[in-house]
C-alpha cells in the first residue's frame, strides 16, 4: 500500500487472507462459476482454491501506476 510517500509492507499471510476473501466474494456473487460443477463439493472446493490462487497473484504483483 502506498500512502503519502510511505510504502507499507504487506505480509504473505495478509495477501493470503485478502485473496481468500476476494475469491469467496466473487464465488458467492457469480453463480455461473459454480453452477457447471453441480453439487460436487470436491470440484467446487478445487475451483474456489484455484480462484483464490489467481486472486493472490493480483495482490502479489507490483502495480505499474
Amino acid at each position: 500500500m502506498h500512502r503519502q510517500g510511505v510504502i507499507n509492507v504487506v505480509t504473505p499471510q495478509e495477501i493470503g487472507y485478502a485473496s481468500a476473501y476476494e475469491a469467496y466474494r466473487i464465488w458467492i456473487h457469480n453463480r455461473t462459476l459454480h453452477e457447471p460443477l453441480g453439487g460436487e463439493r470436491d470440484r467446487q472446493r478445487e475451483a474456489l482454491i484455484g480462484l483464490a490462487v489467481a486472486e493472490g497473484t493480483h495482490f502479489a504483483m507490483p502495480s505499474l501506476s
